[in-house]
């Protein structure tokens, strides 16, 4: 693009945090807001049409405005000495966010792609945490996590029936509880059986879009053992059970991964082997569900030997 282009912006973005804490208590509370700005390319900016690909036409937009990030993080902890309680909430804002857009072109059947100010983004997650003592030496102990996130999607796009720009709208949450208790009979071992559920869901105002559903299940056991002469062994089995999933990633796994440490120069040098996946049954799978509604997995095998 063969212009010139010249913009001048000035951003005055102001933080605040804050801190409290009770006298003869445990309780501490902790606020924050966070802002951000996000500018366009000066090439983004331009009002160019590049044409070379006909079916797929990118365009510039003069009227792109800066994007907005607004955070704002809040945390509540209790402490005592057989119990412990967290809450952690986070609250997003993205304010005339930056997105692709695209347009139905019917002369060429194609599409017209162009980046677009948006509003409607958000993303809301919380954390619970809470751990008790289940006896006086403190060698039991039972830990909750629960975890809520609730995200809105919004862009701009039409498909091969419209040709006028639509709302996009996608809607995300994810339900994650995890429960783990904990024996620990001295420094040199312990143990750790738990379960944690994961729900992943989504829907959007387009019909073309479907519904997802996924879940999974993952519980087995973690140990660490001391072993004499410096080394250390960590372990952990655990079956992953997936549900809800498409192109048959509904799958059991029974997976064993297992490290183990030593020590040198009085704790100045230490050496790892971390082996991942030992029975090779691990389909590791990462679920997304991005403002277009796509779902992406990706799958991992690996072992590796690691010196520190």
């Amino acid at each position: 693009v063969n212009v010139d282009s010249t913009r001048n912006d000035i951003n005055i973005l102001p933080s605040l945090s804050a801190e409290i804490r009770r006298r003869h208590s445990n309780l501490v509370w902790k606020f924050a807001y966070t802002p951000s700005v996000d500018r366009p390319t000066l090439l983004e900016l331009v009002g160019y049409e590049d044409t070379t690909n006909p079916m797929y036409i990118l365009r510039g937009n003069p009227e792109l405005k800066n994007s907005y990030t607004h955070l704002f993080s809040s945390s509540i902890t209790y402490r005592n000495k057989s119990n412990w309680l967290a809450y952690d909430t986070r609250f997003s804002l993205l304010q005339d966010h930056m997105m692709p857009s695209k347009l139905y072109n019917p002369t060429t059947g194609g599409y017209i792609s162009s980046i677009t100010n948006v509003d409607g983004n958000w993303m809301w997650d919380n954390r619970i945490e809470n751990t008790t003592s289940l006896s006086k030496d403190n060698k039991f102990q039972l830990t909750n996590r629960l975890g809520f996130l609730w995200q809105n999607m919004v862009y701009l796009g039409s498909d091969n029936s419209i040709t006028d720009m639509q709302e996009i709208a996608i809607k995300r949450y994810r339900l994650d509880y995890d429960i783990q208790l904990t024996y620990r009979k001295n420094e040199k071992f312990d143990i750790q059986p738990h379960f944690n559920f994961v729900l992943n869901a989504g829907n959007s105002n387009q019909q073309s879009m479907f519904d997802t559903l996924a879940r999974d299940y993952i519980y087995g056991i973690n140990t660490h053992w001391a072993l004499p002469y410096g080394w250390n062994l960590n372990t952990d089995l655990n079956m992953h059970q997936r549900r809800g999933y498409a192109n048959g990633m509904n799958t059991n796994s029974f997976v064993w991964n297992a490290e183990i440490t030593k020590t040198w120069l009085e704790g100045k040098l230490q050496t790892r082997l971390t082996a991942y996946d030992i029975l090779n049954q691990m389909h590791l799978n990462t679920y997304n569900i991005s403002a277009e509604g796509y779902m992406r997995f990706r799958y991992a095998i690996c072992f590796a030997i690691l010196f520190l």
